[in-house]
């Protein structure tokens, strides 16, 4: 698993831009999409585990495109820090959870005296937990693993 974590953190620190993040709004398989901007350093990582680690990335750089969303949303509109999470859920069309998660954010941000506009520098995903994905391999329910 610390293979795992190691390179995940590391991709999620490379990978963490706008661009990246634009390109991942697309359909097609988070690994497909970052194969291009990654290069494959340790070989000796089996090509299951390459790939299963490189869509977990782009899984977790997914889940930033929404929350991204909302941040710039109410960063750009300051009173929205104290509306009801439902109320900007109806508007935005977005979880009430998600709103909620970040307007406490941004209300910390807020204590502190500032308030960080530009979103890659107010968040920095990270990778803990002993978790592997098998989805980037089509035929896992097939017994190939």
């Amino acid at each position: 698993m610390s293979v795992n974590k190691r390179q995940i953190k590391r991709w999620l620190k490379d990978l963490w831009n706008s661009e990246t993040l634009d390109k991942l709004k697309e359909k097609t398989k988070a690994l497909t999409i970052l194969k291009k901007d990654t290069k494959r350093t340790e070989k000796w990582i089996p090509s299951r585990v390459y790939r299963n680690s490189l869509e977990l990335t782009g899984q977790i750089l997914r889940s930033q495109i929404e929350r991204k969303e909302i941040y710039e949303f109410i960063v750009n509109h300051p009173c929205t820090i104290i509306y009801s999470e439902n109320y900007l859920a109806n508007h935005l069309e977005k979880s009430p959870l998600f709103i909620l998660n970040i307007q406490r954010q941004i209300r910390k941000q807020l204590k502190k005296g500032q308030i960080e506009k530009d979103y890659f520098k107010a968040v920095k995903p990270d990778f803990n937990a002993d978790i592997f994905i098998t989805s980037a391999d089509d035929s896992v329910h097939n017994g190939q693993f």
